[in-house]
């Protein structure tokens, strides 16, 4: 093992400042191993010995990297089911990133966007609530709200998702009544009680709030996207393997 080979040979990732076993540690992938340990410790000063700590750690992930393959586990399945996961995992990740850049000129919040959502956070609410089946049987549910409802509550606009069609009450007044639905969720109810929530001043949350609105945009347009590859793709479940599951 030669350490320190500042001035040996150079490759696509650079020179290298050391060799294990004739497997090379570049000057490229050195740095960023640095620059990872700056930013786990903003504090830390880059002396001869440190930097010696970091790259010594290296080759010491070198040595084990290499005693794990001589003893196969490199072709074990459940290592490389691991390997599959985490890049599919990155690769996910990495093509979210690149929609989200993709859409950055098209998803904006307006003011107006803000002042609403900020309205609906001005009150918390609870409701008397029959859930159902289908939009026809929450209608029907209507009447016999005050029997067979369950309360739920109180509610924050927080508490429920951007797409909750229970939303949509806490812009009603105290005694109003509703079917609403969407998707499997559809329900029956009724604002039993609307009272302030104690938010702090807008300009106080302005920018929190827009920020939460545009990654409400960005996963929405990724689920419209994604919706809309679905009807393009060639699916086939097997119902009946999942059956037998059951």
């Amino acid at each position: 093992m030669l350490l320190f080979s500042c001035g040996g040979p150079k490759g696509d990732k650079g020179e290298e400042v050391a060799s294990v076993n004739g497997s090379p540690v570049y000057m490229k992938d050195f740095m960023k191993e640095v620059r990872m340990a700056s930013k786990r410790d903003p504090g830390m000063k880059l002396t001869e010995e440190r930097l010696e700590d970091i790259l010594h750690t290296m080759v010491d992930r070198k040595l084990l990297i290499d005693e794990a393959v001589k003893k196969g586990l490199s072709e074990e399945e459940r290592f490389l089911e691991s390997i599959k996961s985490f890049w599919e995992q990155t690769l996910i990740r990495e093509l979210i990133e690149s929609k989200n850049r993709e859409w950055a000129d098209k998803l904006l919040v307006t003011d107006e966007e803000v002042k609403s959502r900020y309205e609906l956070m001005r009150h918390r609410i609870t409701l008397r609530v029959v859930k159902a089946h289908d939009m026809k049987e929450a209608q029907a549910a209507l009447p016999a709200l005050s029997s067979k409802g369950d309360l739920m509550g109180p509610l924050f606009v927080e508490d429920l998702r951007p797409s909750d069609p229970l939303i949509a009450a806490f812009a009603m007044e105290k005694g109003a009544k509703a079917a609403v639905g969407s998707d499997d969720d559809f329900f029956a109810y009724e604002v039993v009680k609307k009272e302030p929530s104690g938010a702090p001043p807008l300009e106080e949350v302005y920018e929190t709030l827009k920020t939460s609105l545009l990654e409400e945009k960005k996963e929405k347009a990724l689920e419209d996207w994604l919706e809309s590859r679905k009807k393009a793709a060639a699916i086939r479940i097997n119902e009946d393997a999942i059956e037998r599951l059951k």
